[in-house]
């Protein structure tokens, strides 16, 4: 069943790529669908090579766990926890030498 469904539908897009983002656009994001289980028995194998893919290109903020681009080796945060970070650097550190500006 599920090969037939998927061949028909390649007929319609042969871009397997195209057509699986297509597909979890409309299924996952634009409507509740039912028909999920229909899509990873047809693309699983494609929708979880994606997943890898991107997730490649990205990594979990270590405060907050939002995904961020990785931008260099060193960017751990995403920027608003970055922000707040630096913020409770400096307040710290005024505490610690707020002795020096009296």
């Amino acid at each position: 069943m599920f090969k037939y469904i998927r061949d028909e539908l390649l007929k319609i897009e042969p871009r397997v790529n195209v057509l699986v983002d297509v597909l979890v656009e409309e299924l996952y994001g634009r409507r509740n669908s039912v028909n999920k289980e229909t899509l990873w028995g047809c693309f699983g194998d494609e929708i979880l090579k994606n997943i890898r893919v991107n997730l490649g290109k990205t990594q979990q903020c270590l405060d907050c766990g939002e995904r961020i681009q990785k931008e260099s080796r060193n960017k751990k945060f995403c920027n608003d926890c970055s922000v707040k970070r630096e913020k409770q650097r400096q307040r710290e550190k005024w505490h610690k030498n707020k002795h020096k500006y009296r």
